[in-house]
């Protein structure tokens, strides 16, 4: 009976012995595995932001290779010449030079119109009834270095307003082409006719081109008209 305890409590020993080096295995085992984790952690930050800051010298260099080239690259023989009480000419000036890259040039009256609509319209009727011709601010010296000259204006009494003469008077435009660009509130087709031959009277020498008469509004009448006209 006594040989069978020892036997017993021996086996029990073995079997004790074969599970706590199983549990130490194992708790080895894991914590290796953690180990092993908490390095890979530790290696992929640093990598993450190296990758943030390491960018190439030249990548805004390569991105400004593959820009495409602007519709407002400057076309120094083009100039836009406008006159603009209400704006409207202004815009429709505004899409010519974005479309061309012309210089711009406002003609501005010396002593400005009335900014009331019924003063304005009055000033203006007198100016053309007696044919003047208003001083104008700081116009250029020369425009021999323009080939093609842009004109916009408003229709007033059925013309350009008188300011646009005094501009185009002030030059020998020979050899020159101009192009009248005009709108209205009524848009009357012999309104615009009759600027167009205030315009070539005024502009001395010049070839006066077929204007383009539409609302400051129609971008794509005005776009059509410099492909096809002003960059022809």
């Amino acid at each position: 009976m006594k040989k069978y305890r020892k036997k017993v409590f021996r086996v029990i020993s073995v079997v004790l012995m074969s599970v706590l080096m199983m549990a130490l295995m194992a708790c080895g085992s894991e914590e290796k595995e953690n180990n092993t984790s908490v390095a890979v952690k530790e290696t992929e930050n640093p990598q993450e932001s190296a990758d943030e800051t390491a960018v190439p010298d030249d990548t805004n260099e390569a991105d400004n290779e593959n820009t495409p080239e602007s519709d407002s690259e400057k076309d120094s023989s083009i100039l836009i010449a406008y006159f603009s009480w209400s704006g409207n000419s202004k815009s429709e000036a505004e899409l010519i030079q974005e479309k061309t890259g012309g210089t711009f040039f406002e003609i501005v009256r010396e002593e400005p119109y009335p900014e009331d609509y019924t003063e304005c319209t009055e000033v203006a009727k007198k100016e053309k009834e007696d044919n003047e011709r208003p001083s104008i601010k700081n116009p250029p010296e020369s425009l021999d270095e323009y080939d093609k000259i842009v004109v916009c204006y408003p229709i007033w009494w059925h013309t350009a307003p008188m300011c646009v003469g005094t501009f185009l008077e002030k030059y020998d435009l020979q050899g020159k082409m101009v192009y009248p660009v005009s709108q209205s509130a009524s848009m009357d087709e012999d309104q615009f006719s009759e600027s167009v031959e205030f315009i070539k009277t005024c502009a001395n020498g010049a070839e006066v081109q077929e204007g383009l008469f539409v609302d400051a509004d129609d971008t794509n009448a005005v776009a059509d008209y410099v492909e096809g006209s002003i960059l022809k």
